[in-house]
């Protein structure tokens, strides 16, 4: 596994030759409104980059809909509909 300065050297390697990466970032299984859901809108709204949010619709909670509806920035992704494997057995 790779870590944070793996993926800084990385990147400054492509910058020393002039390109820039193009990266998005997701968080997933939302259901309610947390300290970590705060302080991840609180970064994404400093650096001002959009973010998307897998949801579970069938576990959402009122407060996650609270905390997300002033933030233009985040898109809310369906994370499957209850979160629940549909597998059969063997």
């Amino acid at each position: 596994m790779t870590g944070w300065p793996d993926l800084q050297h990385e990147l400054d390697l492509w910058s020393a030759q002039g390109h820039t990466a193009a990266l998005w970032w997701r968080d997933d299984d939302a259901v309610t409104a947390t300290p970590a859901l705060d302080q991840l809108l609180a970064l994404r709204a400093a650096l001002d980059v959009p973010l998307a949010l897998a949801a579970i619709p069938a576990r959402a909670e009122p407060s996650l809909a609270a905390a997300l509806a002033a933030d233009d920035g985040v898109a809310i992704l369906q994370h499957g509909y209850a979160h629940v494997s549909h597998a059969g057995g063997d």
